[in-house]
């Protein structure tokens, strides 16, 4: 089966938001499969790109005749590329009509960090994160390890493990979720890395923040992924990047708003416990992770540094 076809766990959650929320907003990676998912799902509505340059003049010539023609849902992708003044006239579209399912707005950066779109279409919208393919999709079976880790004992002693082997856990180590990754011969896998990380940097945080230098931001991500299921401690990351100390934090913001950076809370049953910890950082495709780092699973003696170099 291809990876583009295999059914997310994340389809119910999506199905639920669209029946009960007048906008869904769908968020994640760009190449997590967000516009693969909604597009399986949107029947007899309207899909509009604004990666598509036609169609995104379009949008900022008229932004109210855009999002009031087509068939509901209007599914919007990239949606912020539109800017504010898009975002407002879906407002004025849902303030008038408070039904549910009219518009699915997707985004591979975080709608609600964007600097360019102030209205969050608060108590309008419900969101839904679309990350890469657990190693559960591509198996076609259900992610039982957290279910079972948080329902008690005797559910987490039934839990069996994989059964994977040392090579097979470093293939899929380093191979990850991603859904065109998944389908190619692991030869072509560090130039997909390596491309994905410098359009995602070079063109979208560019587009979204203004920053026109973007070199050290390379770097930084390789320091997460240095770091990636460890307490996330600003200052450790502080010491060890070549950047001043507000460049950091401004760094790392835009790396978690184009997706490439997350960040768990830290859990405890202890509730102040859980709000003192530190959350843990991730990088959010292992593959990506273990190829910042130069790892591959492609040699017999386990991982080895490909020839592609992540960007400086």
């Amino acid at each position: 089966m291809m990876a583009s076809m295999l059914r997310r766990a994340v389809e119910a959650r999506y199905l639920e938001t669209v029946g009960a929320r007048r906008v869904t907003v769908v968020t994640g990676p760009r190449q997590s499969g967000k516009t693969t998912l909604v597009v399986s799902q949107l029947g007899a509505g309207t899909l509009r790109n604004l990666d598509d340059q036609a169609v995104l003049e379009a949008a900022r010539a008229d932004p109210v005749g855009f999002v009031r023609a087509g068939a509901r849902p209007v599914v919007i992708d990239e949606v912020q590329r539109g800017g504010e003044v898009l975002v407002r006239a879906i407002k004025a579209v849902v303030d008038r009509d408070p039904g549910a399912g009219q518009f699915v707005l997707t985004g591979s950066s975080n709608f609600l960090t964007v600097p360019t779109i102030s209205e969050s279409l608060a108590g309008r919208a419900g969101f839904v994160e679309v990350w890469p393919f657990t190693q559960g999709e591509l198996d076609g079976k259900p992610d039982g390890f957290i279910d079972a880790a948080f329902s008690g004992a005797a559910a987490f002693d039934s839990y069996r493990p994989s059964g994977f082997g040392r090579r097979e856990l470093y293939d899929r180590l380093c191979t990850g979720g991603y859904p065109e990754v998944v389908q190619l011969p692991a030869r072509q896998r560090p130039g997909w890395f390596r491309d994905y990380v410098r359009t995602v940097i070079q063109r979208d945080v560019v587009e979204i923040s203004g920053i026109r230098k973007v070199t050290e931001m390379g770097q930084l991500l390789r320091l997460f992924a240095a770091r990636t299921a460890c307490e996330l401690v600003m200052q450790s990351v502080i010491d060890a990047a070549p950047l001043e100390r507000q460049a950091v934090y401004d760094h790392r913001a835009w790396l978690e708003t184009v997706h490439l950076v997350t960040t768990v809370p830290a859990w405890s049953k202890n509730l102040t416990r859980r709000v003192k910890r530190h959350p843990k950082a991730y990088v959010t495709d292992p593959g990506l992770a273990a190829w910042l780092l130069g790892k591959t699973s492609g040699a017999p003696g386990g991982p080895h540094r490909p020839r592609d170099r992540p960007a400086r």
